[in-house]
C-alpha cells in the first residue's frame, strides 16, 4: 500500500513456493499426507492451502495474468453450521449482530477461486511461451461466464442481500463481478486491436452468446449497488482494500461505456465512495488522481456545470477546472513520479498534473506497478520451471 517497493508478487510467490515444498499445492511436487496429521492440524493445512490459493487467484486475475497454483492438494474445509451461527459485531458502529457465516463464505470463495484459476488460465496465459503452467483446458469465454452465474446461482440464501449480510460476503458479491467484468473486459470485434495489460497476451476472439458491453455494465452497476450496502450498513472509510479495487474497476468500465454520462446516478455513487476509501493509502490517493485525470479525458464538464452535484464534484470532473488554479486533489499526484522513473513501470507520460488519463487495461497496468511491483518473479519461474 506504500507504493515505494516491489515486494507484492516477491512475496506471494515465495509464498508459493513454501506452500508446493510442504505438498499444500502443486500438482508436480510433493503432497501433504493428510492422514498423519492431527484433526487440527489438517484444519489449519487445509485452510492455509485454500487461502494461498484464493490470494493466488485474486491477485493475479484481478490483473489479468495467470494464476500461478493450478491445484490444491487438500479438500475444503467443511462447512461447519456451528462456525456459520457465530455472531458478528460491527466495529466500531453500533449496529446490530448478525449471523457471520465464515465457513459457507470460506467454502463459497474457494469455489469461486476456482473458477478465477480457469478464467486466468484460459484468458490470459500465452501457451506457447508459458509451458511452466502445465496441461490446461482452455475453456470459451461463454462457458466460463456461465459458471460465474451458475455459482451465484446457487449461493446460500442468508447471502441475498435482503438480509443485510456481513461486509466479507458483500466483498464476496463485489469479487463475483469483478471476475466478469475481467472475463469480458478489452474485446475488441478485431483480436488484433484487443487492448490489455503489457503482460497479458492477445485474448481470444470473443464469444457471440452475450454482449460484452451489456454484461460488464451490468457487473459495474452491480458493485455500485453494493457498494450502497456497504455504506449504508456499515460505513465506508473502514471497507477492505478489496473494494477499493473493485470501486475503482468499475467506475473504469462505465468510463469504458459509449454510453457513458457522468451524471449516472451509479458513477455518483461510485464515485463518492471512492473518494473516500481512496483518501486512506498513498495508493489510494494516486488511483484517484489516474481516475480523476482519466474523466476530464471525457470531457463532459459541459454537462456538469449546470447540475446540482456539490461543487467538489464539478471541480473534480470539470477539464476547464485546470486552469482555475490548484485543486486539493491535486497532491493526490504525489508518488506517482514513480511511474516515470522506469521503464518497466511504462509511465503516465507527461507532467502529473496534464497528463490525458488512461483506460481501463492501461489504469490495472499501473494499479499493478503501484502496488505490486512488476512481475520478475514469475518470469524466473518460467525459465527454470520450478
Amino acid at each position: 500500500m506504500s507504493r515505494e517497493d516491489d515486494l507484492g508478487y516477491i512475496m506471494l510467490h515465495q509464498a508459493i513456493r513454501m506452500g508446493e515444498s510442504l505438498g499444500l499445492v502443486g500438482s508436480t511436487g510433493p503432497r501433504m499426507a493428510s492422514g498423519e496429521l492431527s484433526q487440527d492440524m489438517e484444519i489449519s493445512c487445509k485452510r492455509t492451502a485454500w487461502g494461498l490459493f484464493n490470494v493466488d487467484t485474486i491477485v493475479h486475475t484481478g490483473f489479468l495474468r495467470p494464476s500461478l497454483i493450478d491445484h490444491v492438494n487438500m479438500a475444503r474445509v467443511s462447512r461447519s453450521p456451528i462456525e456459520d451461527q457465530s455472531l458478528w459485531s460491527p466495529y466500531p458502529t453500533h449496529r446490530e449482530a448478525r449471523p457471520s457465516f465464515l465457513a459457507s463464505y470460506f467454502d463459497e470463495a474457494c469455489g469461486l477461486s476456482t473458477i478465477a484459476r480457469d478464467i486466468s488460465r484460459s484468458m490470459f496465459a500465452d501457451h506457447r511461451v508459458s509451458a511452466a503452467l502445465g496441461p490446461v483446458h482452455l475453456q470459451s469465454r461463454e462457458a466460463l461466464y456461465d459458471r460465474l452465474r451458475h455459482w451465484h446461482a446457487l449461493l446460500p440464501e442468508d447471502f441475498d442481500v435482503r438480509y443485510r449480510p456481513a461486509p466479507h460476503i458483500i466483498l464476496l458479491k463485489m469479487r463475483y463481478n469483478t471476475l466478469i467484468i475481467n472475463l469480458f473486459s478489452c474485446i475488441s470485434a478485431d483480436p488484433s486491436f484487443e487492448p490489455n495489460t503489457p503482460e497479458s497476451p492477445s485474448r481470444h476472439t470473443p464469444d457471440l452468446k452475450y454482449n460484452a458491453w451489456e454484461v460488464t455494465s451490468s457487473a459495474a452497476r452491480g458493485i455500485a449497488s453494493l457498494t450502497r450496502l456497504h455504506r449504508r450498513e456499515f460505513g465506508i472509510s473502514r471497507a477492505h482494500h478489496f473494494a477499493m479495487y473493485a470501486i475503482n474497476l468499475a467506475l473504469f468500465t462505465m468510463l469504458e461505456q459509449e454510453s457513458f454520462d457522468v451524471l449516472d446516478e451509479d458513477f455518483l455513487t461510485l464515485v463518492s465512495a471512492f473518494s473516500v476509501v481512496a483518501s486512506r493509502s498513498a495508493l489510494g490517493r494516486n488511483l484517484f488522481h489516474i481516475f480523476r485525470q482519466s474523466v476530464r479525458g471525457k470531457a463532459q464538464g459541459y454537462r456538469i456545470r449546470g447540475s446540482e452535484i456539490p461543487d467538489e464534484l464539478k471541480d473534480l470532473f470539470d477539464e476547464d477546472s485546470a486552469s482555475k488554479g490548484c485543486h486539493r486533489f491535486d497532491e493526490y499526484a504525489e508518488g506517482l513520479e514513480k511511474l516515470n522513473q522506469k521503464d518497466k513501470y511504462r509511465g503516465i507520460g507527461g507532467g502529473l498534473q496534464d497528463y490525458p488519463g488512461l483506460g481501463l487495461s492501461d489504469m490495472l497496468d499501473r494499479y499493478e506497478s503501484l502496488s505490486l511491483g512488476k512481475d520478475d518473479v514469475l518470469a524466473e519461474r518460467y525459465l527454470v520451471g520450478c
